[in-house]
């Protein structure tokens, strides 16, 4: 069942969004140095963290089904 998100709660789309572009930024612009380290975090972390916001039910953020 798809349910739509209310519109008080349409910033954590926008803050997952954000955060997906930012760590591609990062990783496409940062020194062949860290493109690595930058690379392992768009994999890891921004899935996790855009996961938590979109769901929810974890740190204070009310669970959307």
């Amino acid at each position: 069942m798809i349910t739509a998100i209310q519109s008080v709660e349409r910033w954590r789309v926008h803050a997952a969004l954000l955060l997906l572009i930012a760590s591609t930024v990062l990783t496409l612009k940062a020194p062949a140095r860290y493109q690595g380290l930058a690379g392992l975090m768009l994999l890891t972390v921004v899935p996790i963290a855009g996961g938590v916001l979109l769901v929810g039910g974890v740190l204070g953020l009310r669970y959307v089904p």
